[in-house]
């Protein structure tokens, strides 16, 4: 898969940064694929939420 400049950026920071980021972009942008990809590229536990049981079940079925 492709990533843009963008995902490219946030998987940076991810890897290298600290502290707090937000990821503001539109609905269907690849925000759910690109923390996805950014929890691949974690150390240690990572603790993901959900405003809803819709998207934590897709999360859950996605990470697992």
């Amino acid at each position: 898969m492709f990533a843009s400049t963008y995902q490219e950026n946030i998987y940076k920071w991810v890897s290298e940064g600290s502290g707090n980021a937000v990821v503001n972009a539109k609905a269907g942008s690849g925000k759910t694929t690109t923390a996805i990809n950014a929890v691949d590229r974690m150390n240690g536990d990572v603790l993901m939420l959900a405003f809803n049981k819709k998207i934590a079940v897709e999360l859950q079925d996605r990470l697992v």
